[in-house]
């Protein structure tokens, strides 16, 4: 798996774990899963046209494998970029660090 690439989507918005999981190839998913870079994986984003986040369906799809998901990947609250900093806020539901980061002239 190449590190930059892990995470970027297909034309059709698949990421090559998504891709996968897409294919029922569990055998796939599952040696993805234990590489070594897997702790950077963006699972919690809908595939293709789905109503399921790939996690979800790693999840309901073959439950053995729910021990070896990362953790959902949060932006850093400490980063330089104020955009990072309002994605991180909201994934932690800081709505008051959120505010305070939002630019009141130019949101």
């Amino acid at each position: 798996m190449a590190g930059d690439n892990l995470n970027l989507p297909d034309a059709e918005g698949y990421t090559t774990i998504g891709c996968f999981v897409n294919q029922l190839d569990k055998t796939c998913v599952e040696s993805v899963l234990k590489h070594s870079s897997a702790r950077r994986l963006h699972l919690d984003y809908y595939p293709g046209d789905g109503e399921y986040t790939v996690r979800e369906i790693i999840m309901q799809t073959y439950p053995d494998l729910q021990p070896l998901l990362p953790d959902p990947l949060k932006e850093s609250l400490d980063s330089s970029d104020r955009d990072i900093k309002l994605l991180a806020a909201l994934h932690r539901d800081d709505y008051d660090r959120f505010w305070e980061n939002l630019n009141k002239k130019k949101p």
